[in-house]
């Protein structure tokens, strides 16, 4: 099975239908979220901590 990292309840409450078996939902907490950098607006203190866990500059 495929794992999918989330950390919006909603999309995981969803993921449990039959119709996604296969996927093994997982809770991430906003700070592990490394995608957030790509995908939101964040306060520095984030920015800075989601680039030093992608290796960035």
């Amino acid at each position: 099975p495929s794992e999918l990292n989330m950390d919006n309840q909603s999309a995981i409450s969803v993921s449990k239908r039959p119709e996604h078996m296969g996927l093994i939902p997982v809770y991430v907490q906003t700070n592990d979220m490394i995608a957030d950098l790509l995908t939101k607006a964040l306060p520095r203190e984030l920015t800075d901590h989601f680039r030093k866990m992608m290796g960035l500059v």
